[in-house]
């Protein structure tokens, strides 16, 4: 778990902030932000943990009081990362922390989805990839793009009017 730089004054003085940092707004921007790739870059990340983020199961891995506990236990432990059970008193959040990915969506059981095969969509069907949770789907049109999704990600044909319609799901596995 990478360490997130947390500004706790609502008052954000951008000339305080590191260079190569970046202010967000988590509550708001968290369908179409990519922490893991920001952090992955080595950016800074600073977030306000607002009172509202506690409504919202899907950041319970950014309470200051999660990332504070997790890096005490790694240095007590002397280990550069922890896991679950050496969390002691926090079995409930990391229960609630294991049912989010990295994007705060919620995982999806893959053992309860089942997908038609790519030959199952037809030729003339209109196909949509939904990268994100809620996000709106963008057209795909190279035969082999498709293909490749379809083995790797869920989706739906629906054979409806005016035409067909495959909807692949890039957030589910």
């Amino acid at each position: 778990m990478p360490i997130v730089q947390i500004t706790a004054s609502p008052q954000c003085q951008l000339h305080d902030l590191w260079k190569h940092s970046v202010p967000v707004d988590i509550a708001q921007h968290y369908r179409t932000l990519n922490v893991g790739h920001l952090l992955a870059e080595n950016i800074l990340l600073y977030y306000f943990c607002m009172t509202e983020m506690g409504n919202h199961p899907h950041f319970t891995h950014l309470s200051p009081i999660i990332l504070q506990a997790y890096h005490d236990e790694c240095k007590a432990l002397d280990k550069t990362e922890v896991f679950g059970a050496e969390m002691i008193g926090f079995e409930d959040e990391i229960e609630v922390i294991k049912k989010y990915d990295g994007f705060f969506q919620l995982r999806q059981d893959p053992y309860n989805m089942s997908s038609p095969y790519f030959t199952n969509i037809p030729l003339d069907a209109k196909v949509h990839i939904c990268d994100f949770e809620g996000w709106k789907g963008r057209l795909l049109t190279d035969v082999d793009t498709i293909n490749d999704y379809s083995k790797h990600y869920h989706f739906t044909i629906d054979e409806g009017t005016p035409g067909t319609l495959v909807t692949i799901w890039r957030w589910r596995p």
